[in-house]
């Protein structure tokens, strides 16, 4: 690969994808935080998080996913959300699932 001068070689951000399994709530909210905040480290270009196994326990939970969504957006990332359930938006009503993307009851 040859390079001229005054080209400046653009590096490709990564496109991460989490898959959230089990019960979210006040107690384990912090854990999907920090492991977000992890993944931002790593400047991706889009955030895919797949809620369809996870089970929100309570408002806490529904905070958890707001937190997370607005800690990709202000990283400059593009938030795609997967498996958004009926039950989800009860407990976190702001979520919005990728348009196109399934989304069951």
């Amino acid at each position: 690969m040859s390079v001229g001068a005054g080209t400046a070689l653009q590096r490709s951000r990564p496109v991460t994808t989490l898959r959230c399994v089990g019960t979210l709530d006040r107690q384990t909210r912090h854990h999907l935080v920090t492991v977000v905040e992890q993944m931002l480290r790593r400047d991706p270009a889009t955030v895919t998080v797949d809620v369809g196994a996870l089970e929100l326990a309570d408002g806490e939970a529904g905070s958890a996913l707001a937190e997370v969504e607005r800690m990709v957006k202000d990283a400059g990332a593009e938030m795609h959300w997967h498996g958004v359930r009926a039950d989800h938006l009860r407990k976190s009503p702001t979520l919005r699932p990728r348009l196109g993307a399934r989304s069951a009851e």
